[in-house]
């Protein structure tokens, strides 16, 4: 079972490197994200290999006043099911000026970003729209994320951003 961060809890300027392996349900740096937790500049540079679903950063961020932001998720994603390149499923919350930038992906089903979102507020989020990728449909899955404060970007322009979002 992944880890809950949650009652308040703030974690800073941390990170997660390395090799992680699990039958379903990886995550990078943290599993469930809620009841006032405050994720801010962290980080995980990480292979995840998982027989099921794969998540860059955070499984899942449901309660209204838990935050992620300014942190990042970039590596490489082998064997998964389904597969999210910073969180799986956004409830509540807030989940901005992040990216997710994995320049491999194997999986049945990607979703550069998140996977699915009931709520929350998103802004100033990206993705590294040039990797390589192996999945069922050859294709990445972006729902609505243009219009939800998820945009797609080029190495290049990923670089040129500083980790609040904006140009350095």
């Amino acid at each position: 079972k992944e880890p809950t961060v949650g009652g308040a809890n703030i974690i800073e300027r941390c990170y997660v490197a390395g090799s992680l392996y699990g039958a379903a349900d990886v995550s990078g740096f943290t599993g469930r994200t809620d009841q006032g937790a405050n994720l801010n500049n962290n980080y995980a540079n990480v292979v995840i290999e998982a027989g099921r679903e794969a998540y860059g950063f955070a499984q899942e961020i449901v309660e209204y006043n838990a935050k992620i932001q300014n942190c990042h998720a970039l590596g490489v994603i082998r064997k998964a099911q389904n597969a999210s390149g910073f969180v799986g499923s956004i409830t509540n919350g807030t989940v901005s000026d992040n990216y997710a930038a994995f320049w491999t992906v194997s999986a049945d089903t990607w979703y550069p970003f998140y996977e699915s979102k009931t709520g929350g507020s998103k802004s100033n989020n990206y993705y590294l729209a040039e990797c390589s990728i192996n999945t069922s449909t050859g294709t990445p899955n972006t729902p609505d994320y243009n219009t939800n404060g998820v945009q797609g970007k080029t190495y290049q322009e990923l670089s040129a951003l500083n980790i609040s979002g904006q140009k350095k």
